[in-house]
C-alpha cells in the first residue's frame, strides 16, 4: 500500500507536469512508510528540489494508545519543492508551534514551516513561498500566516500550499462531521491574505479527498492573478486532493501545483 501510494503521486507528477510542485509530509526515512524514502522518489522526477525538514523524532507516540504497534515511531518527514527551473535563495523559515498545549505534546508536534525561495524562470524571477500551516488551534494558524506576511518579498510573488484554513471567514463556531472537535470558525487567515494585497481565489474543495467538504489548501499570488485553478482527482495517495492553478504575472503564464498529502 505505501508503494501504491507513493505510484499514484509519481503517475500524477509525470502524467502533467507542472513549472513547480509543492508537496507536504513526505516521509524520508519514517517507520510508518516502512522506511520507503519517498522524498527520493519524487525529488528524481524533477531536476530541482528543496527540502526543509517538520518531523524528526526517534519516536511518535502517536496515535495516543497504549498499543505501541499503532504509532508512528520513527519518523523523518518533511516538506518538498520541486521545479522545472531553478531555484535560489532558498531557506526554511520556522513559524512556530501552539502554545495552549503542555511541553509533551509540543515537543512531538509537527513543526510548522515555511520554505523561501526565488525561481528563475525564463520570463523573469519570480518569489515562491510553500507552507503547512496549523491544522488545529485558528489564533495560532493565524499567527503564522501574519508573521509570513510581515517577511519583505519582492513582487510576483507566489504562496500557496495547506493552510489548514476556511476559505471564507465565518462569524461563530463551525464544525464538520468528520472533524466535530476541530473549529474552523472565527478564522480570517484567508482574508489577511487578501488584505496583504494577494489575489486569493476561492478553490475547489479538496478535504478529504473522498468527498470532499471544504477547502484547506490555496494557491495565492501577489503581482499578478490566478487565472485558472481545480482539483486534481482522488488516487488514494493522501487525505487531500491536490490542487492545481495557472499563475498570470505581466508576461507569459506560469503552472504551479500543490498536492496535500
Amino acid at each position: 500500500m505505501i508503494r501504491d501510494r507513493l505510484d499514484a503521486i509519481v503517475a500524477l507528477l509525470d502524467g502533467d507536469p507542472a513549472d513547480v510542485v509543492g508537496i507536504q509530509e513526505v516521509d524520508q526515512c519514517s517507520f510508518r512508510s516502512r522506511w520507503v524514502n519517498q522524498r527520493k522518489a519524487l525529488s528524481a522526477r524533477y531536476p530541482y528540489h528543496h527540502w526543509a525538514t517538520t518531523w524528526c523524532h526517534p519516536w511518535v507516540p502517536y496515535p495516543f494508545t497504549w498499543d505501541v504497534r499503532r504509532q508512528f515511531g520513527t519518523v523523518w518527514a518533511g516538506q518538498l519543492v520541486l521545479s522545472r527551473w531553478p531555484l535560489v535563495a532558498c531557506h526554511t523559515v520556522s513559524l512556530g508551534k501552539r502554545q495552549d498545549v503542555g511541553w509533551v505534546r509540543r515537543l512531538f508536534e509537527l513543526n510548522r514551516v515555511a520554505q523561501r525561495m526565488t525561481l528563475i524562470h525564463p520570463d523573469g524571477p519570480c518569489e515562491l513561498i510553500h507552507t503547512h500551516l496549523e491544522a488545529f488551534h485558528g489564533p495560532t494558524r493565524r499567527a503564522q500566516m501574519q508573521h509570513l506576511l510581515h517577511i519583505p518579498a519582492t513582487d510576483p510573488v507566489v504562496l500557496w500550499g495547506d493552510w489548514n484554513a476556511s476559505h471564507d471567514t465565518h462569524a461563530g463556531p463551525l464544525f464538520y462531521p468528520d472533524e466535530p472537535t476541530v473549529n474552523m470558525g472565527d478564522d480570517d487567515t484567508v482574508e489577511r491574505v487578501r488584505q496583504a494585497g494577494f489575489d486569493v481565489p476561492s478553490p475547489p474543495f479538496d478535504f478529504p479527498a473522498r468527498h470532499p467538504t471544504r477547502s484547506l489548501s490555496y494557491v495565492a499570488v501577489r503581482g499578478g492573478r490566478v487565472a485558472q485553478m481545480g482539483a486534481l482527482p482522488d488516487t488514494g495517495a493522501s487525505d487531500h486532493r491536490g490542487i492545481w492553478a495557472t499563475v498570470v504575472r505581466e508576461g507569459p503564464t506560469v503552472g504551479y501545483r500543490h498536492h496535500g498529502r
